[in-house]
């Protein structure tokens, strides 16, 4: 057998196995039989079924102890999501065969490199009608009809990922397809442009795949506030494309700094001086970056694709915020507002969860923080801290290598090193209050509540009292105060030194 060693896959055929009757064909198909193909690991399974895909399905499902959902019942589709163990989550789809044999049904589908299968009877010999075989060998992304894109124009934005994720090339006409059909880009559903557009940002090195939809006119169609950027020109200078460069240079140091603080430091690192001062800052916080990341606001998308999409729209709003003064100077204040509305918008409009919403909005809108800490001076110190993931909450850890991102981009353009070493030292402090000292600086402890307030300082007025909770959290961050006592001392003084003023 060509399958790798894997217990997950094993209990998988065992159980499709079990449940077939002899009247019933069933096949695995798909990107499954071609990761297999590949020696890569399998997270999701398709599988098609000649008979009764509802009954097979849910036998399955009770066989693995797995969940079972009925997705389409007109087109024979069910879903089981299995979690062999607790980080794991493997979805296996089930549908009806298309056409008369398999061989009509792999026929139909989108790439040839994905229209092999197997029967689960003979396991040892593929299917392969299309030579999508031969078409992996020879590194060539190759569509299985003249019709296979424009029956489904969401395969354009597969063709872009595909030909990525596993360094292929489009063959002269899967080219010609793509641009004759790339207009019904815009007909397709936002929920399945949205799972071909977050995949995308979950590549190594998304920037690759951007470039592409670039060259193909896809970003337009997908991502209209990104075409808007490529094509920018401030006001009175001829630097088109600056600001799409900047922003493509931003995702790849963020994909650095992946593989030096997320990934195993690589060999070749020493000799990258950037990476080498990123890693003596923040290295030390290798494992907390590395748990943060194996995060998700949905089961769907991981936390790394949201950054990566914030990356992108960050700079977003400097076309609609530009601003030149009387002595022309150019400025773009306010930018990073406007970059959050359309980033905000946009992760509406592709149907994301509001916590994903949240988490994207705040890294955009807030890119600038610490880079204003740099540039108003103010002191590094716990008050900071808190004032930073007060304003920005969990997004703070992405918002930080975000930062360092820019700030490294914009380096290589204005060479500027005072500000990235102190840009640095800033995050470290930020890294360290976020795993050292978040129950002090982060989370401070809540010395009085409101009704205590209310009775020491004799007000009513909530939102001053909501005003001094707030206060009295920032000053224990700060370490200004340090128990109830010195709470009630500092709320007291704090009044009587107002009604002075008045």
């Amino acid at each position: 057998m060509v399958f790798i060693n894997d217990p997950n896959f094993e209990n998988i055929l065992n159980a499709l196995k079990s449940q077939k009757t002899h009247q019933e064909k069933v096949y695995l198909v798909g990107g499954m039989v071609r990761d297999l193909l590949l020696g890569c690991k399998v997270h999701d399974y398709d599988v098609v079924v000649d008979g009764d895909v509802q009954r097979f399905a849910k036998y399955v499902a009770d066989r693995l102890g797995a969940a079972y959902f009925l997705l389409n019942a007109q087109f024979q589709t069910s879903r089981i999501v299995w979690k062999p163990q607790q980080k794991d989550r493997i979805i296996i789809d089930l549908v009806g065969m298309r056409g008369n044999t398999i061989e009509e049904d792999l026929r139909d589908r989108d790439f040839t490199m994905n229209a092999m299968a197997l029967d689960i009877a003979l396991p040892d010999q593929f299917i392969d009608p299309m030579q999508g075989g031969r078409d992996i060998k020879n590194k060539v992304l190759r569509t299985c009809s003249e019709s296979s894109l424009v029956n489904d124009p969401v395969r354009i934005l597969r063709a872009i990922r595909l030909s990525v994720t596993f360094s292929l090339r489009l063959d002269p006409n899967t080219i010609h397809q793509i641009k004759t059909a790339s207009h019904l880009v815009k007909n397709i559903t936002p929920e399945r442009v949205r799972d071909e557009i977050f995949k995308i940002f979950d590549l190594p090195d998304p920037s690759v795949a951007l470039l592409l939809m670039e060259h193909f006119n896809l970003l337009e169609k997908v991502l209209p506030e990104i075409e808007r950027l490529r094509d920018y020109s401030p006001l009175g200078r001829d630097e088109t494309g600056k600001v799409w460069q900047h922003t493509l240079r931003v995702m790849k140091n963020l994909r650095m700094f992946e593989i030096y603080l997320v990934g195993n430091y690589p060999a070749e690192g020493a000799g990258n001086l950037r990476m080498g001062q990123v890693v003596r800052y923040l290295g030390r916080y290798r494992e907390q970056l590395q748990q943060y990341f194996s995060k998700s606001l949905n089961p769907d998308r991981s936390l790394r694709s949201l950054l990566y999409f914030a990356a992108l729209y960050h700079d977003s709003g400097k076309p609609e915020a530009e601003k030149i003064s009387e002595v022309g100077k150019l400025s773009f204040v306010e930018h990073d507002s406007v970059a959050g509305q359309l980033a905000g918008e946009r992760a509406r409009a592709l149907v994301l969860s509001n916590d994903e919403i949240k988490f994207i909005t705040t890294l955009v809108s807030q890119h600038m923080i610490l880079h204003f800490f740099y540039k108003d001076r103010i002191s590094p110190d716990s008050r900071m801290v808190y004032n930073f993931f007060n304003a920005c909450g969990d997004s703070g850890i992405g918002l930080c290598l975000l930062s360092l991102a820019d700030t490294l981009a914009g380096i290589f353009e204005e060479a500027d090193e005072p500000r990235w070493i102190a840009e640095l030292e800033i995050c470290t402090l930020m890294m360290d209050g976020y795993c050292n000292h978040y129950h002090e600086w982060i989370n401070p402890p809540r010395w009085l509540n409101g009704n205590e307030i209310k009775a020491l300082l004799h007000i009513n007025d909530g939102e001053q009292i909501g005003n001094w909770v707030k206060i009295l959290r920032e000053e224990t961050a700060a370490e200004v105060v340090f128990d109830k006592q010195s709470a009630e001392a500092y709320l007291l003084k704090s009044l009587l030194e107002s009604k002075k003023n008045i």
